[in-house]
């Protein structure tokens, strides 16, 4: 096996543990290598027709020159250009599938030992990345769409975030849970429209349950020091439905430490919740009185 081959091999081996849809894994399979141009840094890829040269381009070449990359230790460019192939083209899709797979699991067998390491540091920072994203925030919801203007919490609302010079938290209550979640949309798009670069974090009470459980709540520093980094290293964090942190000791406890270091660095909180957190028995007075120790605005029931 000449060096180009094993190069494209590992390439393979790659997709092969990572996952790719079965259609482009046949694709994959008829991409064949045939030089490399050290003077440029570039590696030429037949491929047997038109539509699978634009689809490779479109859709795997920056993946393909990411992994050649880690391979062979520098940057090489990926060239495709089309050669016909009747074999490609004469063949059923039975013999297209059965040529896929005997390629990706021979390159597989030959090469994972190799790219083992590099498949799972990728990984590792695809989780990672996955991670610390915010929860979807409906771009539609925004103030000057809400529609009931009467709503004496879309005032509140706006007025506190746009006249503090230093952000107040605001904790937003009331059953009336459409409008609730609208308006704390609405904050969010307010605050990344105002300030473009600040980071905004809008999460559920049940995601961040699910996030200390899975990265906080284990013995690994690296992890608490991401569930931190998530939760307090932003501009804004937003917590809807957060009554259901309520019965969780342990995590709200976790929440009390952001909801300090958030505070405590001059970021901007706020809170959903169904009711007033003094109509919660269970909840320690201490917490009742710091999550709500800024503007406590209630929605008007429909």
């Amino acid at each position: 096996m000449n060096d180009l081959t094993k190069i494209w091999n590992g390439v393979i081996a790659i997709f092969a543990e990572k996952g790719i849809p079965n259609s482009d894994a046949v694709s994959l399979a008829y991409v064949c290598p045939k030089k490399i141009n050290g003077t440029c840094n570039c590696i030429y890829f037949r491929t047997p027709n038109e539509s699978i040269k634009e689809l490779i381009e479109e859709k795997y070449k920056a993946q393909i020159e990411k992994y050649i990359n880690f391979i062979v230790g520098e940057r090489y460019d990926a060239v495709f250009f089309v050669e016909e192939d009747e074999a490609f083209e004469d063949a059923s899709l039975v013999r297209r599938f059965g040529k896929m797979k005997k390629v990706f699991e021979q390159a597989h067998d030959e090469m994972y030992e190799s790219v083992k390491g590099f498949i799972n540091d990728s990984n590792a920072q695809e989780n990672a990345e996955e991670f610390m994203k915010s929860e979807p925030i409906n771009p539609e919801c925004t103030f000057e769409a809400f529609e009931d203007k009467k709503q004496r919490a879309y005032s509140a609302i706006l007025e506190v975030l746009s006249a503090a010079k230093r952000p107040v938290p605001i904790f937003i209550y009331g059953k009336n849970r459409s409008d609730k979640t609208y308006l704390l949309h609405a904050s969010a798009n307010y605050i990344k429209c105002s300030n473009p670069e600040e980071e905004v974090l809008f999460v559920t009470a049940a995601k961040f349950i699910k996030d200390y459980y899975d990265f906080f709540s284990e013995n690994c520093a690296s992890k608490q020091m991401m569930f931190k980094k998530k939760y307090r290293d932003v501009d804004a964090l937003i917590v809807d439905d957060f009554e259901k942190l309520i019965n969780d000791d342990v995590v709200i406890t976790e929440f009390f430490h952001t909801y300090n270091a958030l505070y405590g660095s001059g970021k901007q909180i706020i809170i959903g919740c169904e009711k007033h957190l003094s109509e919660y028995d269970q909840l320690d007075d201490w917490y009742k009185k710091r999550f709500t120790n800024g503007e406590c605005i209630r929605i008007d029931e429909d």
